[in-house]
């Protein structure tokens, strides 16, 4: 069903598109006879397509996965996922609104820094705004706003003690 769809997880909406897949060929080039006539593994009905370029495992096309050229086999690809080992495995995620608590709670107890520390934190909670804004997600924009307010006052807390004692 290709369009727009909704999760039934998380219930947003995401954009689903269609594609064909495409055909592999049923006995790879590095098999050998007597390798392509032996069964998969794991699928003792298939027979083997591939090899898996860690441990030599015998796979059908249903267990190859394809990841950072090499061909592996399910469970070389999951152990190398969890140590980190593709690049193509990992993800990261950044939650704008923890640092953006962090320096403005830090900037509003910490006045001698609360000149640099005060802006960089608005600018964290102004990002976590936008992205929960964009994303529709509805969790954290109260406290995005409360962070930034704190922010903002200890920024001009800072520069009000900077001028007091310059002055």
């Amino acid at each position: 069903m290709a369009g727009r769809q909704v999760c039934p997880t998380c219930h947003k909406d995401f954009e689903a598109v269609w594609f064909n897949p495409v055909v592999r060929q049923s006995i790879a080039a590095s098999l050998t006879a007597l390798e392509a006539a032996a069964p998969c593994a794991s699928h003792a009905g298939n027979a083997a397509e591939s090899v898996c370029s860690r441990c030599g495992r015998l796979m059908c096309g249903l267990c190859r996965v394809d990841a950072d050229n090499q061909v592996l086999c399910p469970g070389c690809f999951e152990r190398l996922a969890s140590e980190g080992s593709l690049p193509s495995s990992v993800t990261k995620i950044t939650d704008h609104l923890i640092r953006g608590r962090v320096y403005a709670v830090a900037s509003f107890f910490l006045w001698p820094f609360a000149i640099v520390l005060g802006p960089v934190a608005l600018y964290m909670c102004t990002r976590a705004l936008v992205e929960r804004m964009r994303s529709g997600e509805k969790d954290g924009r109260i406290i995005a706003v409360l962070c930034a307010l704190l922010s903002l006052l200890s920024t001009g807390l800072g520069l009000f003690l900077v001028y007091a004692v310059v002055r």
